[in-house]
Parts: C-alpha cells; sequence; structure tokens
C-alpha cells in the first residue's frame, strides 16, 4: 500500500513537471523608431541562442510564444537601426508585452576621392596635370600628353584644337601672364603641373588672380624651376 501511495504521489508530481514544462507565455509588443515614433516594419526579434524568432508586421506589431522556467535573452534588431536586447525571466506562467523604442544606426561612410578624365566640354571642367603624368603618358611630347590626360585636346599653332573646333586660351606661367605661343616653348620635363579651367556662358571659372584675358580657357602651368 506505502509502495502504491509513493508510485501515484512520483507520478502527481510528474504530471505536474510535465505540465508546467508544456505551458508557453505569450511574448508580444510593438517597435518603433525612437525620433519618429512610427512603427518599425520588419524589425527581427529573435531568441538567442534558440531558432525561435519573428519579425513584426507594417504596424510594428510582434507575437511569439516561450516556454515558461526559463531565462531568455531577446534581441530586437532592424538593419537600419541600433540593437536593443532585453532579458527575460519567464519562471512563471505570465504574458509579457514590450514597447521598443529603436534609434537609427550612424553609418561612418570614409571619404572616397575619385579620379577621372572629365569631359572637354564639360561646363565647369578643370584638368589636374602633374609633371609626373606628363612625363609617363607624353615623355617630352606636350601634345601626346595633353590628348591622353584630358579627353583629346591638341595643341598647335598657339591653340587649343577639338572635334575640328579652335579654342584660344590665357595662359598663365608660375602665376605670371604670358603669351599663349610661349606654351609651346616650356619644356615638358620641367613642368610640375597644369591646370586647365574653361569659362562658363563667358563666365571666368578660373582663379581670381588669374584672370581670363582671352579665349574661352585659362591655361595656369607651374615649373619645377
Amino acid at each position: 500500500m506505502k509502495n502504491n501511495i509513493i508510485l501515484v504521489f512520483g507520478f502527481i508530481l510528474l504530471m505536474a513537471a510535465t505540465s508546467s514544462a508544456q505551458r508557453l507565455c505569450k511574448v508580444s509588443g510593438w517597435v518603433f523608431d525612437s525620433l519618429t515614433l512610427k512603427p518599425v516594419q520588419d524589425a527581427y526579434i529573435t531568441i538567442e541562442e534558440t531558432n525561435t524568432g519573428t519579425t513584426t508586421n507594417s504596424s510594428g506589431y510582434f507575437e511569439m510564444k516561450l516556454p515558461v522556467g526559463k531565462k531568455y535573452t531577446i534581441v530586437f534588431s532592424h538593419i537600419i537601426y541600433d540593437k536593443a536586447i532585453r532579458e527575460l525571466n519567464l519562471s512563471k506562467y505570465m504574458d509579457v508585452e514590450y514597447r521598443i523604442y529603436l534609434k537609427e544606426r550612424v553609418i561612418n561612410i570614409p571619404e572616397i576621392i575619385i579620379k577621372n578624365k572629365k569631359s572637354f566640354d564639360d561646363i565647369r571642367s578643370k584638368w589636374l596635370v602633374s609633371g609626373k603624368e606628363l612625363e609617363r603618358y607624353g615623355g617630352n611630347n606636350l601634345e601626346k600628353a595633353l590628348i591622353y590626360m584630358s579627353n583629346n585636346i591638341v595643341y598647335t599653332n598657339g591653340a587649343l584644337h577639338q572635334n575640328g573646333r579652335n579654342y584660344n586660351f590665357t595662359l598663365y606661367l608660375n602665376g605670371k601672364w604670358e603669351d599663349g605661343s610661349n606654351l609651346e616653348e616650356i619644356d615638358p620635363a620641367n613642368i610640375q603641373y597644369i591646370e586647365i579651367w574653361k569659362s562658363w556662358r563667358n563666365v571666368d571659372m578660373g582663379p581670381i588672380s588669374m584672370p581670363l584675358r582671352e579665349g574661352e580657357y585659362t591655361i595656369s602651368v607651374v615649373t619645377k624651376n
């Protein structure tokens, strides 16, 4: 008789433990943008170290079921927001409701400088051709270097040429105004860099210290010595 009582009591305890383990709590809530207070759709709600998870709907609402009697770490995340983490101890049967406010993530993008050849007819175009580039692409031939570096600029007979058109220009050598024909006399090997500006609707786009005196272009040549 005593053994039967113990067996029945043990069975009752087992059933109670099994019943408790199978009980599920409802965990639900809403996810909002902390700045605009608008609902966040498609936010992920995941339980760490498990395969359990869900996402918010268009109202920012979510709902899931979790077994009672455990501790959980709930992670709220979205691609454009910082994560929010909540610890939950479901020591007893209860429903839990959250209101989560996610902060927009600040993404620092490093500055990117892109160098590329520009169209010669770009109304605000400016080229900077270094002496090393002249040497690399043109050797001692200034005309050849300009053709490559400045998108088919051709310099002959004291003028710039492209697509059958002639362009007069104003020349500055080391910051001093010079006659355009003097460009032919400059040794390419002695050039530190060349800058070219194009006027825009008759507006001088070059530096104030080097005003446009003739033509549509300002050419500044700086030599090594």
